[in-house]
């Protein structure tokens, strides 16, 4: 019986692209980094723009975007760790052998065991495209896919993840974004008491607030970070 090897190979000169990132490491950017690869520090920027995203508006426009957004995750998910990673079992850099050793390794935090390709790259990039066709504002798609960049960078910085496995998590979160930004635009026609109105008029009068708190962001956590940087070197952990 003949098996075929479904595991795709890795791009040429990746693995010492990623020792790069991987080796230029700090107690402050290891804290940072770990940070803003965790759900949980996005909680209060989730909580500001859930609060800006209703104020003032009508609930259905608010609901039909959540339930959007709600919809790229669930899609690039089960994509990712429901379908992909599963059936390709590319192992994540921390766990191929010969190399995982050889990394720094943030915190204890390896992953799981496969890592083709990035679920955190596919799921902020296609939220960040569905944001952007509907906001349709420059200065602030710039920052939301700057944010998106550095999550990403922060995958490859923590060893969890090759450039190849970020760069077919960003062509599928993409695609799923546009779709399901398609999907929106039609629902809110339909739905929306203000359907007749493009959606960037409609959230136009919150989008300096939204800006506001993403700039915000990183500097917060980057002093947080300094803050339990200092903390490990005064315990002896650095």
């Amino acid at each position: 019986m003949i098996f075929l090897n479904l595991t795709p190979p890795l791009i040429p000169g990746e693995v010492g692209i990623l020792k790069a990132i991987n080796g230029w490491h700090s107690p402050i950017a290891d804290a940072f980094m770990y940070m803003i690869s965790n759900t949980g520090a996005w909680i209060p920027v989730v909580a500001v723009l859930l609060y800006y995203l209703f104020y003032r508006k009508p609930w259905q426009e608010a609901v039909l975007f959540i339930l959007c957004v709600g919809l790229c995750i669930l899609i690039c998910d089960r994509l990712s760790a429901g379908f992909s990673k599963p059936f390709f079992a590319r192992p994540r850099p921390t766990h191929l052998e010969g190399l995982g050793d050889l990394l720094h390794i943030v915190f204890g935090y390896k992953g799981a065991a496969y890592g083709f390709f990035s679920g955190h790259a596919s799921n902020f990039i296609a939220v960040a495209m569905l944001m952007s066709r509907t906001i349709r504002d420059r200065l602030t798609s710039f920052l939301i896919f700057g944010v998106v960049f550095i999550v990403a960078y922060s995958r490859m910085y923590l060893g969890v993840h090759f450039l190849s496995d970020i760069l077919v998590g960003f062509a599928v979160g993409l695609s799923t974004g546009y779709l399901i930004s398609l999907l929106h635009q039609w629902l809110r026609q339909r739905l929306s008491p203000l359907g007749h109105r493009p959606s960037r008029e409609v959230f136009a009068p919150r989008l300096a607030a939204w800006q506001f708190t993403l700039v915000v962001f990183l500097p917060v956590l980057l002093a947080y970070s300094w803050q339990v940087a200092r903390i490990l070197k005064m315990v002896g952990t650095y």
